[in-house]
C-alpha cells in the first residue's frame, strides 16, 4: 500500500473550550528551586536551572466546560500498510492514535475523549497519545491550540507529514516532520528546532508517550542508573536522588514494575548520549512490546505513573473519565530530568530523530539485568540501530524541503513576527498572513505604527516593546500591554509608569488590575485590594468579571479579610457563585468564618478545576474534619486532633488528589 495522507473529523467527547483569560498570568518572582537528596556531582550540572513558571506571552486557557460533549475533531492521518497514526492539528497536533493494523490494536493509550484538566503551563492539558512538549519546563504551551500542518513529498515521491509552529515564549521555530513511507514498520518523527537569535537559549523538550497500564507489565531503557522524584504531601519535603533499578525505593519492590508502586512515581534513566542505550521499552504479561528509540542527543529516558493508592486512581479516572482503563507515561528527553536545563546554541538547529513500533517477544526469565538484556535485543531488532541512522540522515535532507501545501492553520503570530523581521523565521516553513486572525489584528495594526483601543493578545519580547515605546499617540489600551511587556522583563517602575498613563488616559479594569499584582509583589497588600476593588467595580458582565472577582476574592483571603471576602462573594450572580473556581476561592473564608454548610456543599462537589499539586481543599477538608471531631468531643480544637484526623481520617475518594 501506498503511504497516503486525508484530513477527516472523528466525533469525540471534548470539554468545550471557552475564551482566552483575558489577564496576563506573570512570571514566578520567586520559585522553590527543585531539592538535592543525592545526585552525583555531574547530575547537578543545571540541575533546577530556568524552570521558573512562565506563561506569557500567552493567555491562560482556564476557561471550560466541567463536562465534555460530543463534538467533531479534526483529524489528520498519515496512513501505510502496517500503521495509522491519526494527529490533532487542533491539540498541539497531539499524536491520538497509532494503530497497529498487522495485529489490529493499538500501541498506544488512547484517552475515550479530550476531557480538559488544569495541569498544563497554561491550564488545560490532556492525557493520551503522544504529546510534542516543547519550549519551557512543564505540559507545553502548545498542548490546547492550532498548530500547522503541512503535507510533503520525500526523494522518493512518497508522501511525509510537517507539523510546525513558531513558539512565542523562546522565540524559536519546532518543527516535526512525520514519516511512515511504504513498507515502514515504524512511525518516524524527525525534530527542527531553529534558534536564528544571537544568543543561545535554555529549551525544555520532551516526548509524552501515554501507554495503556497492565498489572505485571515492565519498563526498560539503556541503563539501570536513574534519576528519582521522592514525592511527599508537603512539597518541601520532596527531593531528587541518584538510585538503581530495579529496587529503587526498598528492596523486594521491583520499579520497573508501575503497578508495584503505591504512590506517583517517576524516574529518569540516564542513558549515555548513543543510540544504542537511547531507547524505552515496556513488555506486557501477552508479550506485546511498546519500543521508542532516537538518535544519541536525545538520550535521557522518563518513567511515571500514577501508583496504586486512592488518589492515584482519582487521578486516573479524573483525566480520562470511567472506561479509558490505566495509563502511565515514558518519555524521552534532552537533559537528565525535567528539571534539568538544555541550551540550544545561537544561530543553530537542533536535528532529532524518534521512532515508535510496537512487537512481540517472549517474556524474559531471570533477574531485572537479564530481562534488560533480553529487551535490549528486542528493541534492536524492531528498531535496528543502522536503520535510525539512515532514516536520520534522510530526515535531515527533507527537513528544509518546502512544503506542498498547508493542510492545517495554526495561530498568526508566526506571520506577524515574520512581517516584523524576516529573519527571525526558517524560509522553508510557510506562516500565511492569512493567519493572522482578529485577536492579533492590532498587533499587526502597530506593525503599521497605529495603536488600538483593545488588544486580546500580549507581546512582550524586546522587539515589540520597541515598537510599542516608539508607536504615539498611545491608547490606554497600548499603554497597558506596554506595561506588561515591562513587568514580565522585571521593568517594574516602568511598569507602573505605564499603567498609571493608562489610567489617567481611562479607568480600564486591566491596568487596575495589572497595578494591584505589583503592588502585591512589593507587599502592599492594602494598595493591590483597593485596585481591584476598583476594577470589579466597574465591571457588570459576568464573563468579563469572573476572572477579576476570582483575583479579588484570592487576594482579600491572603490578606485574611475573610469576611469582606465572603461579603463580596454573595454580591456576585448565582451563576458566578456556583463556579467551582469561584467557591474554592472562598472555602478558606467560609472556615474561618464556621459556615459548615456553605463547606459541606462545597466537600460534595466532584471537582474539575483542581490543578496538579493542589492541597487547598484537602487541606480545608483536613482542618473542618478536626474542628467537628473536636465538637463531637465537647474539647476545644487542638494540633494534636488535627495530627490526628490527618492520620486516621479517609478522604472522599472525589477529593482524594494526594499523590504522596
Amino acid at each position: 500500500m501506498a503511504t497516503t495522507i486525508k484530513t477527516t473529523q472523528r466525533m469525540l467527547p471534548v470539554t468545550p473550550m471557552a475564551p482566552l483569560n483575558p489577564l496576563p498570568k506573570f512570571a514566578a518572582r520567586v520559585a522553590r528551586p527543585p531539592i538535592d537528596g543525592g545526585l552525583t556531582p555531574g547530575e547537578r550540572d543545571g540541575f533546577g536551572e530556568h524552570i521558573d513558571f512562565r506563561a506569557l506571552p500567552y493567555a491562560m486557557q482556564d476557561r471550560y466546560a466541567p463536562e465534555p460533549s460530543p463534538q467533531p475533531v479534526v483529524v489528520i492521518e498519515l496512513e501505510n500498510e502496517h500503521f495509522r497514526a491519526q494527529f490533532l492539528p487542533q491539540y498541539g497536533g497531539r499524536l491520538y492514535s497509532l494503530w497497529d493494523k498487522r495485529t489490529d490494536r493499538e500501541s498506544l493509550y488512547c484517552n475515550n475523549g479530550i476531557i480538559l484538566r488544569n495541569l498544563a503551563l497554561r491550564n488545560a492539558w490532556f492525557s493520551g497519545g503522544i504529546e510534542w512538549n516543547f519550549g519551557h519546563f512543564g505540559h507545553t504551551y502548545l498542548s490546547c491550540q492550532d498548530v500547522f500542518f503541512a503535507a510533503c513529498t520525500d526523494e522518493r515521491g512518497e508522501p511525509f507529514l510537517r507539523m510546525y509552529e513558531f513558539e512565542r515564549c523562546k522565540q524559536l521555530t519546532f518543527q516535526v516532520d512525520f514519516h511512515l513511507p511504504s513498507g515502514a514498520t515504524a512511525l518516524t518523527a524527525h525534530f527542527s528546532v531553529h534558534n536564528t537569535l544571537p544568543q543561545d537559549v535554555p529549551i525544555f523538550l520532551w516526548t509524552n508517550i501515554a501507554i495503556p497500564e497492565q498489572k505485571g507489565m515492565h519498563v526498560y531503557s539503556g541503563t539501570d542508573e536513574v534519576i528519582a522524584l521522592k514525592l511527599d504531601r508537603e512539597p518541601e519535603k520532596c527531593y531528587y536522588f541518584h538510585g538503581q533499578l530495579p529496587w529503587l525505593l526498598s528492596k523486594g519492590q521491583d520499579a520497573s514494575d508501575p503497578t508495584s508502586m503505591k504512590f506517583a512515581t517517576e524516574y529518569f534513566f540516564q542513558n549515555p548520549h548513543q543510540a544504542a542505550s537511547a531507547f524505552e521499552a515496556a513488555q506486557y504479561p501477552d508479550g506485546r512490546v511498546f519500543a521508542e528509540r532516537s538518535t544519541g542527543n536525545f538520550p535521557y529516558r522518563k518513567m511515571f505513573c500514577w501508583g496504586t493508592h486512592s488518589g492515584g486512581q482519582h487521578w486516573q479516572r479524573f483525566l480520562a473519565g470511567e472506561g479509558s482503563g490505566d495509563y502511565l507515561e515514558v518519555q524521552g528527553g534532552l537533559a537528565p530530568t525535567q528539571v534539568h536545563s538544555y541550551f540550544l546554541a545561537a544561530q543553530s538547529v537542533l536535528h532529532i530523530t524518534q521512532q515508535f513500533t510496537q512487537t512481540d517477544a517472549p517474556i524474559p526469565q531471570g533477574d531485572y539485568a537479564a530481562a534488560r538484556a533480553d529487551i535490549q535485543r528486542v528493541v534492536d531488532a524492531a528498531l535496528p540501530v543502522p536503520d535510525l541512522a539512515a532514516m536520520d540522515a534522510r530526515c535531515r535532507a527533507l527537513s528544509e524541503k518546502p512544503a506542498d501545501a498547508i493542510l492545517h492553520t495554526g495561530y498568526g503570530f508566526g506571520a506577524l513576527e515574520a512581517q516584523r523581521d524576516p529573519s527571525l523565521l526558517p524560509t522553508h516553513l510557510s506562516f500565511p498572513r492569512g493567519a493572522v486572525d482578529q485577536g492579533e489584528a492590532a498587533w499587526a495594526a502597530l506593525l503599521a505604527g497605529k495603536a488600538s483601543d483593545d488588544y486580546a493578545a500580549f507581546m512582550v519580547t524586546p522587539p515589540w516593546i520597541a515598537l510599542m515605546e516608539r508607536t504615539e499617540p498611545k491608547t490606554a489600551a497600548l499603554w497597558t500591554q506596554l506595561g506588561i511587556a515591562y513587568l514580565e522583563n522585571d521593568r517594574m517602575s516602568d511598569a507602573q509608569h505605564a499603567w498609571e498613563q493608562a489610567l489617567r488616559i481611562k479607568r480600564l479594569p486591566l491596568a487596575l488590575r495589572n497595578l494591584a499584582c505589583l503592588h502585591k509583589q512589593a507587599g502592599k497588600l492594602d494598595e493591590a485590594i483597593a485596585a481591584l476593588r476598583e476594577a470589579v467595580g466597574l465591571l457588570t458582565d459576568d464573563d468579563a468579571l469572573r476572572p477579576y472577582a476570582e483575583e479579588y476574592l484570592t487576594l482579600l483571603t491572603d490578606a485574611g479579610q475573610y469576611q469582606a471576602a465572603f461579603d463580596y462573594y454573595h454580591t456576585l450572580s448565582a451563576a458566578l457563585q456556583s463556579e467551582q473556581r469561584m467557591r474554592l476561592c472562598v472555602a478558606q473564608s467560609a472556615y474561618q468564618l464556621g459556615d459548615d454548610a456553605f463547606l459541606a456543599a462545597l466537600f460534595a462537589t466532584p471537582f474539575t478545576v483542581i490543578k496538579e499539586g493542589e492541597q487547598t481543599v484537602l487541606e480545608i477538608w483536613y482542618l473542618q474534619a478536626a474542628k467537628l471531631r473536636a465538637r463531637e468531643l465537647g474539647v476545644p480544637l487542638t494540633d494534636a486532633i488535627v495530627r490526628e484526623v490527618r492520620q486516621t481520617a479517609v478522604i472522599p475518594e472525589h477529593l482524594d488528589f494526594w499523590m504522596a
